[in-house]
């Protein structure tokens, strides 16, 4: 991908896609949007812009993704999905396991070891966002919250999540957790058992989540022989 004015990514594709374009009038580090009907754009930096552009995803968190991407060429490429055509009605998409890369949970927002699989975001009308997330014993998120909340569904493993002047609440495969609007929480394993959870979630102008302060080893460690079931 070639690089332009020094705060976007783009390329073109073999083949156009469907647009609906608008002017967003202010671009978000991280947004993935469509100029024209061939040109993919990913945006490294938030200005405001006259163009207009159809929106194919955001870059959750876009965490260092400026100094990823920087003014280098960056290589770009497009997995396919398997469709099944509805009269009448979109066509339903499915990525296959395995077609979208693990990435590590980011040292910026992670304490402990991390894996962050199948990770989504979808577009106009559907706001939802979304992966799976594994955390190794000890391992857990930074303080952060959500502008329109978050579910968790506990798929293996055992875990801790608490809320900002709650106590330490465990969490077990099957179980469900809703966290509401701006509410200050942390999750992730306990010391001594992996954790792996799916986390859903709805931009609000294109973020899910803020990003706030570690949890320190003296708050996670608090749960010793304290933790609520």
């Amino acid at each position: 991908m070639a690089d332009l004015n020094g705060n976007e990514k783009h390329a073109d594709l073999a083949q156009p896609l469907p647009s609906a374009a608008t002017r967003p009038r202010t671009i978000h580090a991280g947004d993935v949007m469509l100029y024209g009907t061939r040109t993919v754009v990913v945006f490294y930096e938030t200005f405001r812009s006259s163009y207009s552009y159809t929106r194919l995803g955001h870059v959750d968190d876009a965490f260092q993704l400026r100094a990823a991407l920087g003014k280098a060429r960056v290589s770009f490429s497009a997995h396919d999905v398997a469709t099944a055509p509805t009269s009448g009605v979109k066509a339903m998409e499915i990525v296959r396991k395995g077609t979208v890369p693990s990435v590590p949970g980011p040292a910026e927002y992670f304490t402990g070891n991390v894996r962050i699989d199948m990770q989504f975001q979808r577009t106009g009308e559907s706001r939802v966002a979304g992966a799976i997330v594994s955390f190794e014993p000890g391992a857990r998120t930074a303080w952060h919250t959500h502008p329109l909340g978050q579910n968790l569904f506990v798929i293996s493993g055992k875990g801790w999540t608490q809320c900002e002047g709650e106590p330490i609440v465990e969490i077990n495969a099957g179980d469900i957790i809703w966290c509401p609007p701006n509410h200050k929480h942390w999750h992730g394993a306990t010391p001594d058992s992996a954790m792996t959870h799916i986390a859903v979630q709805e931009a609000l102008d294109g973020k899910v989540v803020t990003w706030m302060e570690k949890v320190s080893d003296e708050q996670y460690l608090a749960g010793v022989g304290n933790v609520r079931g």
